[in-house]
């Protein structure tokens, strides 16, 4: 992408030997990968470049490896893929720079205008009161993306940011959780958040 080729960009005009640049594809996807882009940069900047392609099956079997390593549950798929990078990265250098926390200072992703725009409506909203957007709510749960943005339109935008990493918002642990779970889980998990009036 644009911030791991700037982040090429300026190795290169400081290093003395061409920049090692990894990249990673998959096999059963070859048009969706940024291979090719990849591939583009590296001859711009005549990197010694190497690539991984990720089969179907490398997927699925290198699980419990990646499990034992980073001892958690994996959240992103794309852990995988960089594990396998890593891997053959490892084989030619230590350290590796990469464009990763760009988007998320530099607004790159696609979500960060959308919250802007729900910050607008939010300021209307703040006025309704709450059964009206528990109604509007509760007309569109067949829809849980959209239950969702109303979940956030309540939401003071500092709440809203905390939670963008959850996919399940108060209105769908509502829907989603038996009220016996709900209630071994605590009312802090399930419930509604306030959402105070804007000032």
């Amino acid at each position: 992408g644009i911030d791991s080729s700037a982040v090429v960009a300026g190795m290169s005009q400081f290093m003395t030997e061409p920049v090692k640049t990894f990249s990673v594809g998959y096999q059963d996807d070859r048009d969706a990968s940024e291979l090719p882009y990849a591939q583009r940069i590296a001859n711009t900047f005549h990197t010694d470049h190497h690539e991984y392609i990720l089969e179907s099956d490398e997927f699925f079997t290198s699980l419990d490896l990646l499990l034992e390593y980073t001892e958690e549950p994996i959240v992103e798929s794309a852990a995988i893929a960089l594990f396998h990078l890593s891997r053959l990265a490892k084989e030619h250098v230590t350290v590796i720079l990469s464009g990763e926390g760009s988007d998320e200072i530099l607004a790159g992703y696609p979500l960060y205008p959308i919250m802007a725009r729900l910050d607008r409506i939010h300021r209307v909203f703040g006025y309704l009161p709450s059964w009206m957007l528990e109604c509007l709510s509760t007309s569109i749960k067949a829809n849980e993306k959209y239950s969702k943005y109303v979940d956030w339109i309540r939401m003071p935008l500092i709440n809203r940011y905390r939670g963008i990493s959850n996919d399940v918002t108060p209105s769908i642990k509502r829907r989603m959780f038996q009220p016996g779970f709900a209630s071994r889980l605590g009312n802090d998990f399930v419930k509604t958040q306030a959402y105070p009036k804007v000032a």
